[in-house]
């Protein structure tokens, strides 16, 4: 299971507007243009679930965040009571899952 996302990932939430201070993972990637190792700090797993709002209103109904693995893939969305889905993700890597959704958020916020 991925633990985290990727520089490019991260900076595409950032761009977006997510906010870089919750970048809590450290990790080194190579950088083939300067033929050196640069050290990055990107999302983890945690701090997309930290991040994503756990309710979230439109129209006057609340969707609340659901995590549920279903038939090999992580399925994230945002349910109504009655089943009404407003956004959902099926992936088979829970960080991207969450990634693909948090994004989807920060652009229909």
């Amino acid at each position: 299971m991925l633990q985290h996302l990727d520089s490019h990932q991260t900076r595409c939430l950032i761009a977006d507007g997510a906010n870089s201070e919750y970048c809590n993972v450290q990790i080194q990637e190579w950088d083939y243009a300067k033929s050196v190792y640069r050290t990055e700090k990107v999302y983890g797993l945690a701090d997309l679930i930290a991040l994503l709002p756990k309710e979230i209103s439109k129209n006057g109904i609340p969707y609340s965040l659901e995590i549920r693995w279903v038939f090999g893939l992580w399925m994230v969305r945002y349910v109504a009571l009655g089943d009404e889905v407003l956004q959902e993700t099926l992936e088979p890597e829970l960080i991207n899952a969450l990634y693909l959704l948090y994004g989807w958020f920060l652009r229909h916020r």
